[in-house]
């Protein structure tokens, strides 16, 4: 049976393919997991693209090592055959012999002859018939989940209003339309992504969460759909019940799952900048859900215990990159890597082989032209094995030959870079050497004189050998020169913070050119690294800070701008107007309302000043999260507050939006303000009518009720009784009213 036959072959090389894919994919996956697990100090987002180019690679190595199944064509019966035997040994075309076939006479078949057909070496296709079977029920899986997820996205209900106000910054961020939404048959927070992307929330946990847990939620769901986790993570899942057999495959797999969810981790800590308070929402979103079997075709904030646990271990570390960002030198080593073992692969003789069938020859040859032929066929094949064995040994020697060449100038350059910085390094200490006076020619041997009148007045020799000195020693224009000549920009950030390092006195001065060739450097790290050491010097003053601010804001990384006005206010001295106004137009280039409100928060912290209080509150109208504006405005409102202060206090708080933030900020403000401070509390009253909740505000009237109640003022109790009209809830302002009569007969 021809067709059967062909099935046989077909089956043998998808066997073929698939067994050698197994020890291949382990051997590939045991090579990256090797340097990995070394890698301390590399963040989850690059370790989770790396395993993802590992499963595709581990995915594709079946396709590429495996032998193609051959299928010879049907030859037609009767038909004559050339029997080139003499053309095979190199005899002209005119000595070819043809021989007729002849039909081999068969008995008519009967009934009771009739056989069922026999396959080849079957056991091929019984391996291949299982894992179609396996593979075919794990993509039904596959494609029951995509049918599920459709159907919770259409049972869901758009989040309310209030909610959605609140996330709505976050959501800006988000490169892909995302919806909000809630759903009550979801027991955990998912993130339903492909086509139309949803963030799903349980209604059950919306009132049991507060404002900043559910933010921080709501940001790692986000954190999937904006690194397209949803895609990557439906083609592992077929990949899964492709090769669900496949022990480097499922182990792959769950190393995804975890950095998956410690990549988004790290992302909602970049934006809020609270590694503790979100791995305490994580414990309490724990409390308050149950495990349960969910559709794994979306990602989601929670996972299996042992993740969970590996999670919060991983938020604790405070050693840890959390950088959310990906790191292009690693993954460039590991595609270098992953390309090189598929072409390894491609070329290599498969090591476990599975026989093929051969299909019976349909003609029949005459004896003395098949042993012709197969002498002649012979000959030639030794010659060729013969040649091309020559061939690939001159080949394996060229290769080994260029190798040693490459790394001989490996070598050669890593000895040349290692002298060029010893050299710089010994240039520099040099100049902070006191300088010694010394012959060129020869050594000079002094003499003890006992008088002045004996002393030698010829000291032509040591002044020449001083000045010899001076001049071997480069100058530090001709140093920066050097440096600005150095064809790599790492070369050239290296050489600057040796630079830095120094003083003026080693002959290291922080001149113009030298912050120029700062700002020339491509790598934000390398930037920030240099102005950072120029930190460290002991000899700063306010007109280096000033320059150093200067160079700030040139960098594109809001994260390195941070780190640099952080250190350079822990530097500054605090009466030093000019530094505060050089941060503070640093600030205005932060795009991140985080960084900006880390930074504001640093100002603060200075010793209490009216006028960088109030340079901070004009500051506080370019952040654009709400939660991150009441952040500052509740350090502010401790500090003194002048009136001038206390206007620009209440202009900065009609910028929050957030009506809890609100009623906080205001609350703090009273604490802080509000003793004995008329114009504090009519603020106060006048700005709690921008609170939407009246919850909020009858929480604030009644924080507020203990100091109107012992004061006789007119003014203040005619605005609080207008503060309580404005209230919508009628319960709420009974609440208010009966506090204060409660408070006024206490002090009858």
């Amino acid at each position: 049976m021809p067709h059967l036959s062909v099935f046989a072959d077909l089956s043998a090389a998808i066997a073929e393919a698939l067994l050698n894919g197994l020890w291949q994919g382990a051997l590939l996956t045991a090579v990256v997991a090797v340097p990995m697990a070394s890698a301390k100090r590399l963040n989850a987002a690059t370790r989770y693209a790396v395993w993802c180019a590992v499963l595709v690679t581990v995915a594709v190595l079946p396709l590429v090592s495996g032998r193609l199944p051959t299928v010879s064509a049907p030859v037609p019966k009767g038909a004559e055959r050339v029997v080139a035997a003499s053309a095979v040994a190199g005899a002209p075309a005119a000595e070819m012999e043809t021989a007729p076939v002849e039909e081999p006479s068969a008995p008519a078949p009967r009934d009771s002859d009739w056989q069922l057909p026999q396959v080849p070496d079957s056991w091929p296709v019984g391996l291949v018939g299982i894992w179609l079977g396996f593979a075919g029920y794990r993509l039904a899986g596959v494609l029951n989940g995509l049918g599920a997820l459709r159907r919770l996205k259409a049972r869901s209900v758009p989040l309310q209003s209030a909610y959605r106000e609140a996330l709505e910054p976050w959501l800006a961020t988000t490169p892909r339309p995302v919806r909000l939404c809630s759903a009550r048959d979801v027991p955990v927070p998912v993130a339903v992504g492909l086509f139309n992307p949803t963030v799903i929330l349980p209604e059950a946990l919306l009132a049991q969460l507060s404002d900043s847990e559910l933010e921080q939620i709501a940001l790692h769901e986000l954190a999937h759909l904006r690194r397209w986790d949803d895609w990557t993570n439906l083609v592992q899942k077929v990949i899964e019940a492709l090769l669900c057999f496949h022990p480097a495959v499922l182990w792959i797999a769950r190393r995804l799952d975890t950095e998956r969810e410690i990549a988004c981790d790290d992302a909602v800590i970049a934006a809020t900048g609270k590694p503790l308070p979100y791995a305490a929402c994580l414990a309490r979103l724990i409390e308050l859900t149950r495990a349960s079997g969910t559709n794994r075709l979306h990602p989601g904030v929670l996972s299996g215990t042992s993740q969970i646990r590996r999670r919060v271990e991983m938020l604790l570390k405070r050693d840890r990159n959390t950088r959310p960002r990906l790191s292009s030198p690693i993954l460039a080593v590991a595609a270098a890597v992953l390309l090189t073992a598929s072409a390894f692969a491609v070329q290599m003789v498969p090591v476990v082989a599975v026989p093929r069938p051969e299909a019976a020859p349909d003609f029949a040859v005459a004896p003395a032209q098949l042993d012709l032929e197969a002498g002649a066929f012979a000959a030639d094949f030794e010659r060729a094995r013969q040649e091309l064995e020559r061939t690939e040994q001159r080949r394996e020697a060229e290769y080994a030959r260029l190798e040693l060449e490459h790394a001989r100038h490996e070598a050669e350059y890593a000895r040349m870079e290692a002298e060029f910085e010893r050299m710089a390094k010994r240039a520099v200490a040099e100049r902070a050497a006191p300088k010694v006076a010394r012959r060129v020619e020869a050594p000079v041997a002094i003499a003890a004189f006992d008088g002045e009148e004996d002393a030698p007045q010829d000291l032509t020799g040591v002044v020449l050998a001083t000045e010899v000195l001076e001049e071997a020693i480069p100058s530090p224009q001709e140093v920066l020169a050097a440096i600005a000549s150095m064809p790599s920009a790492s070369d050239r950030a290296r050489a600057l913070r040796a630079y830095a390092e120094g003083d003026p006195q080693s002959g290291a001065p922080l001149t113009p050119a030298f912050f120029r060739l700062i700002e020339g450097l491509s790598a934000d790290d390398d930037r920030r690294r240099v102005l950072s050491t120029i930190l460290e010097r002991t000899d700063l003053d306010e007109g280096v800070l000033l320059r150093v601010l200067r160079s700030v804001r040139t960098l594109s990384a809001d994260g390195s701008k941070r780190r640099v006005l952080v250190e350079v206010l822990h530097l500054a001295p605090p009466e030093s107007e000019a530094v505060v106004a050089g941060v503070l137009e640093g600030i205005d280039t932060l795009t991140s309302s985080g960084d900006r409100r880390r930074v504001l928060g640093e100002l603060l912290d200075l010793p209490p000043s009216e006028s960088v209080t109030r340079s901070v509150l004009r500051a506080v109208h370019g952040i654009a999260a709400s939660g991150d504006k009441a952040n500052v405005l509740l350090k502010a409102a401790g500090l003194p507050l002048d009136a001038v202060g206390l206007a620009a206090f209440f202009d900065a708080y009609a910028g929050v939006s957030s009506s809890s933030d609100k009623r906080r900020v205001l609350s703090r403000l009273l604490e802080h303000q509000g003793g004995g401070y008329r114009p504090v509390i009519l603020g106060i009253l006048e700005a709690m009518q921008s609170i939407p909740s009246s919850d909020d505000r009858a929480r604030l009237l009644l924080h507020m009720a203990p100091q109107v109640a012992t004061t006789h003022d007119p003014t203040l109790l005619a605005a609080f009784y207008r503060a309580c009209d404005s209230i919508p809830s009628a319960t709420d302002r009974r609440r208010v009213l009966t506090r204060l009569g409660r408070l006024a007969v206490e002090q009858l």
